[in-house]
């Protein structure tokens, strides 16, 4: 009888012992990942939107991609075992402690803001050290570092500082073009133009979408990538982010040269329907390979693991075991934040209709409402969308204008937000807040001056409120915003500075249990805190008649 060769018995176990290390990485990539699912929705939306935040979805994706390589060619490390499955333990359970009471107790922070996503990094390291041991910790700090960027506020407060610049810089080469060209014309307010094609004038609006902040985010992602692929000085890495930001703002350029030629050769239904989609993900994909191509002229070499350090442990069975058990547990216990409350986009109101005027209530309780407005938004939000305003007077001349917005495409509801509606018309954003109205309803309030008007002296303060929900007739879903706008503080009311101005927004907002004043406020006069009151009051009489129940609903 033949007998294997003991060479060919080795490269046997060789390949057996590989595919247990590839089938273990495999499940603790899907093990710290499935977890987290329910606070991934909003970045998975944004993907699919033209919003700045648009290419933070990639980032858990490079990050467990660069993870999973750096764990195929680990080189020999120290393994305790029995320090692995105390800390590997420890750190996994109070991570998962964390994670599910801050999801229930703290929803607004930890889902509508993210804030869960910086126990990702944790949760995943505890898994890692129950599975491999504590050694691999040098091996996956930096891709768990690096999953910390998806965290939403990061890229506010760049968006929030960068937009500005990058807007007056956008509308500074729009002006150039309508001087070298007749058919384009500056518009009747900033950052509008007129193009001229097809045999009519069409409505351009350059604001914050299209500012760059999204390319500018792109490369706050790609680039630690690319820096950390390649070996290379810190003088090239510079270099190398100095050149991608430049890139950013003159793709950016020809991006809106592009859509302005676009909309004049073919029309805006062509160029806002296909091409505006697609032309930012194409510019980026070729600043990218320019990013490497000038890499490699600098000198930048990737750099290559070594085939033959595969020396990464597997765990035994009562640590996978414990692994797994706590994988399934965390999971099955965050599944309900899967079912987002009636009205969310994912779990549209079933409704008899969506015109905007049966959905507004008109049965306010001590309130009378009045039609203002009604206006075709399809340049903004797409065919079909249009928007309705209406006045809300109660009995003692308190005034709130309600607006709504209905549009098809929810990703263009996202794209413009009422933040950049505000920004548009010249309002100053003075303090912003967001509140769960219902679990998967966010709602963001902000506290604006508006423009002086002469010499009216200081402007007066208002507070202005949105949300996105969704209704659903005869199986077509459509999505809505709506908007409030309430007056707090007039102009002979501001005599200083002194006053904190987010000390008008409540510190907590709950659709059935009012709202939480916060203490500071109580420098303001009664008047003010009167307004503050009827104004979030309306919006919880609002949300009970709009947003109801699923057992309520028609």
């Amino acid at each position: 009888m033949n007998q294997p060769s003991r060479t060919a018995l080795g490269s046997k176990s060789v390949r057996v012992s590989a595919l247990s290390r590839w089938w273990w990485i495999t499940f603790w990539v899907v093990g710290t990942a499935l977890p987290f699912g329910p606070f991934l929705t909003s970045m998975v939306k944004a993907a699919l939107a033209d919003t700045p935040y648009a290419y933070l979805m990639w980032i858990p994706i490079f990050s467990f991609a660069w993870a999973a390589l750096s764990l195929r060619h680990v080189p020999s490390y120290s393994d305790d075992r029995e320090l692995n499955a105390i800390v590997g333990v420890f750190i996994t359970v109070t991570s998962g402690i964390f994670l599910y009471y801050g999801s229930y107790h703290w929803a607004f922070r930890y889902v509508a803001n993210g804030d869960a996503l910086l126990l990702w990094p944790l949760w995943g390291l505890g898994l890692a050290w129950l599975f491999f041991g504590v050694g691999v910790t040098r091996f996956l700090w930096k891709p768990l570092a690096y999953l910390m960027l998806c965290w939403t506020p990061l890229y506010t407060e760049v968006v929030r500082w960068t937009n500005p610049r990058l807007e007056t810089m956008d509308n500074a080469l729009m002006r150039g073009l309508f001087d070298h060209f007749s058919w384009v014309r500056l518009g009747t307010t900033y950052g509008s133009y007129d193009v001229f094609g097809h045999s009519k004038w069409s409505l351009l609006i350059v604001s914050s979408p299209c500012s760059g902040a999204d390319s500018f985010l792109a490369m706050v992602v790609w680039l630690p990538v690319l820096l950390v692929a390649f070996k290379a000085t810190w003088q090239q890495r510079t270099l190398l982010i100095v050149l991608g930001a430049v890139m950013a703002i003159c793709l950016n350029w020809m991006r809106l040269i592009g859509l302005v030629a676009a909309t004049h050769w073919f029309g805006p239904g062509i160029t806002f329907g296909w091409i505006h989609p697609v032309l930012g993900a194409v510019l980026f994909a070729v600043a990218l390979t320019m990013l490497l191509l000038i890499g490699h002229r600098l000198g930048l070499k990737p750099k290559s693991p070594q085939k033959d350090q595969q020396h990464l442990k597997t765990p035994g069975v009562m640590r996978g075991g414990f692994g797994a058990l706590s994988i399934a547990t965390l999971t099955g216990l965050l599944l309900p934040l899967y079912l987002p409350d009636s009205g969310t986009v994912v779990t549209p109101i079933p409704t008899k209709t969506e015109k905007i005027s049966r959905l507004m209530p008109a049965n306010m309780p001590g309130y009378q409402r009045q039609v203002l407005l009604r206006q075709n938004e399809s340049s903004l939000f797409g065919a079909g969308s249009y928007g309705e305003a209406y006045s809300y007077m109660s009995r003692d001349g308190y005034a709130l204008l309600a607006e709504e917005f209905r549009s098809y495409q929810l990703s263009a509801l996202q794209s413009y937000g009422v933040d950049h509606c505000l920004l548009f018309h010249g309002n100053t954003i003075l303090a912003s807040r967001q509140y769960s109205l219902r679990r998967g309803i966010t709602a963001d309030a902000f506290i604006i001056s508006l423009p002086v008007v002469g010499k009216a002296g200081r402007p007066s303060l208002y507070v202005d409120l949105s949300y996105i929900y969704a209704v659903q007739t005869n199986g077509k879903t459509a999505y809505l915003r709506a908007e409030f706008a309430g007056s707090l503080v007039n102009s002979s009311q501001r005599r200083g500075d002194g006053h904190n101005v987010a000390s008008l927004l409540p510190v907590a907002f709950s659709e059935t249990g009012g709202a939480r004043w916060s203490r500071s406020n109580s420098h303001w006069s009664a008047s003010v805190q009167a307004r503050e009151d009827k104004f979030f009051t309306f919006i919880q009489t609002f949300a009970k008649l709009t947003l109801p129940n699923p057992s309520a609903t028609q």
